[in-house]
């Protein structure tokens, strides 16, 4: 496989995780969920008292993973971008 190939190859992968990660964050029921347990864990964490240390970390852990969820689908987005930019100049050379 050629350089060129290969480089092919990474532009369709990355449109194509691009438009599976729009079709996931573009979905109503995804949305609604992520929105939901944000929510829950938002409240959960403010009725939580100060010294429930052990149930705040754990709280904070969960945030973090939707946010690392969240930029991940972002990162798939972006990339994908990138790759319609990309192939977008290359049309035009």
């Amino acid at each position: 496989m050629s350089d060129e190939d290969r480089k092919e190859a990474v532009l369709k992968r990355d449109l194509e995780a691009e438009a599976q990660a729009l079709i996931i964050t573009s979905n109503p029921e995804y949305q609604g969920a992520i929105l939901s347990y944000k929510a829950r864990l938002f409240d959960a964490f403010i009725s939580s008292a100060d010294d429930e240390q052990e149930k705040r970390e754990s709280i904070y852990r969960q945030s973090k993973c939707i946010r690392v969820v969240e930029g991940n689908l972002a990162k798939l987005m972006k990339s994908g971008k990138m790759a319609r930019d990309t192939i977008k100049i290359n049309e035009e050379v």
